[in-house]
């Protein structure tokens, strides 16, 4: 990875009526969220969206 890159993903919020089992890891909040990325990275930003049927979680993520 270039030493400028950002890296950016998403998630969905851990929901109990729904169970992903394609994902690895469920995260509660958006904290929870940036804690597992800013082990890797020394600047994070997670932003969330919210609608009637999901809950996302968005961070952008890089090291410069």
């Amino acid at each position: 990875m270039n030493k400028n890159a950002i890296v950016f993903g998403y998630t969905l919020v851990e929901n109990e009526n729904h169970v992903f089992d394609h994902h690895e890891l469920l995260f509660k909040t958006k904290e929870d969220l940036q804690n597992l990325v800013s082990k890797n990275f020394k600047t994070v930003e997670c932003f969330q969206s919210l609608s009637e049927t999901r809950h996302n979680l968005y961070f952008f993520a890089k090291n410069n």
